[in-house]
């Protein structure tokens, strides 16, 4: 049975039309509830599931694969320096023993800046800061780092079911975007 990508994939080619993938540079960050936007970076947004080789025994076989935990990257958030330090006054405080950790949510924006997924993580806590590289010659803007472990990534059930809408829009009217 075809899922509904591969149904927009065949149906698209078919009729002329295909779902441009989204651009990664527009989008949001949000952190306990405020946004946090004016990020130049947002990196590992990754996860991956252990696979463990058992020997049965006296099985002649190759070993079978089991599923073993899972793990998450850590997130990496790069912006220019302003004068409100949130996110440093996070990364100081836990450095300091005051632990909080924060909900958030990654929003990719489509051309209109209409959100067109998300993707939320849990309990994140910061566990790496970098400063910028100060050289009066460099022209460069002033940026830090902020690496935030955390308890994994989930997307909403509802932007799973307005993106297939989406899909299913852009396909039958040819709309790149609505």
């Amino acid at each position: 049975m075809f899922g509904l990508n591969a149904i927009f994939a065949f149906g698209g080619a078919a009729l002329g039309r295909r779902l441009d993938p989204y651009f990664s540079f527009n989008y949001l960050v949000e952190i306990d509830g405020l946004l946090t936007g004016g990020f130049s970076q947002v990196e590992g947004m990754g996860g991956r599931i252990n696979v463990e080789s058992v020997n049965d025994g006296g099985s002649l076989g190759a070993p079978r694969q089991q599923l073993g935990a899972s793990s998450w990257d850590n997130l990496v958030l790069t912006h220019g320096i302003v004068e409100i330090d949130t996110l440093w006054n996070w990364y100081e405080a836990t450095a300091r023993g005051v632990i909080k950790r924060k909900n958030g949510t990654i929003i990719l924006l489509d051309r209109k800046h209409i959100p067109v997924t998300q993707w939320n993580f849990r309990a994140a806590i910061p566990v790496h800061w970098s400063g910028p590289s100060l050289d009066a010659n460099s022209g460069q803007l002033a940026v830090e780092r902020l690496e935030l472990a955390h308890q994994g990534l989930e997307k909403p059930d509802w932007i799973k079911v307005a993106g297939y809408a989406r899909g299913i829009a852009r396909f039958a009217t040819g709309k790149e975007s609505l």
